[in-house]
């Protein structure tokens, strides 16, 4: 996709998220017409509890990838 004047401002400001705040660093990003999917690694304690799961940074290699599952849970 070839981004406008807009799609470059928030490409910018993607990339930048990562310089101003600490303890965030930025995985893949795909800048659709009107919104942004990313991924953003918030750094923090080995693990994490979520009102749907518990999940560990443990071993995490840079090129470690996990599966994401799409299914709505209530």
């Amino acid at each position: 996709m070839i981004l406008n004047d807009c799609g470059e401002i928030v490409k910018e400001e993607w990339l930048k998220t990562k310089e101003i705040r600490e303890k965030v660093d930025l995985d893949y990003f795909v800048i659709m017409p009107n919104h942004l999917h990313g991924i953003v690694i918030i750094e923090g304690p080995e693990v994490v509890e979520t009102h749907r799961r518990c999940v560990s940074n443990t071993n995490r290699k840079e090129t470690d990838h996990r599966s994401v599952s799409t299914n709505r849970t209530k």
